[in-house]
């Protein structure tokens, strides 16, 4: 005899399961501040990156404020790391800079990403960052792509325990 109180279980399982892995990806999409401005009904339900300069970002910062963007300028540097969090400059020919952040490697850091950064500080080349631009010309960082290669900087690697303990 089937256990339908089983078999109603299982499917509820299997359907909140199938849910959030495939059902809450959304489209990533790339475009400029006034397109998005333009046509906003385009743009809903997608997980949209405003490309911009660093100049039209600090020309208005306001209009970027809380926005996913992508910037490209060479890493200056003042420090790495340092209190509370790890970060860099970004900057284009004019000096016009933003600092770039991940709080989370205050405590725990992927090394891949910071010397990737600190290599394109010291050879004077460009990176491409992506993340949220906040009110004080800061980006918190999602990713940043250099020489082809894409860095996620909120992923942190599993730490691997001594099989004794």
């Amino acid at each position: 005899m089937m256990n339908y109180g089983r078999l109603f279980l299982l499917s509820i399982t299997v359907l909140v399961l199938f849910q959030a892995l495939f059902g809450c990806a959304k489209e990533l999409v790339r475009t400029d501040l006034q397109t998005l401005q333009q046509y906003p009904d385009q743009f809903r339900g997608k997980q949209v990156i405003v490309t911009a300069t660093l100049q039209q970002v600090t020309a208005d910062p306001d209009a970027y404020a809380g926005k996913k963007v992508e910037i490209t300028g060479l890493v200056t540097h003042d420090r790495f790391w340092g209190p509370p969090d790890w970060n860099f400059l970004l900057t284009d020919e004019e000096n016009r800079t933003i600092r770039c952040y991940e709080r989370t490697y205050r405590y725990d850091a992927w090394i891949v990403p910071v010397m990737a950064i600190k290599r394109a500080a010291l050879q004077g080349d460009e990176v491409t960052v992506v993340g949220k631009l906040e009110n004080n010309l800061e980006i918190e960082l999602d990713w940043f792509e250099y020489q082809g290669q894409q860095y996620d900087t909120n992923y942190l690697p599993a730490t691997a325990l001594p099989t004794f303990m």
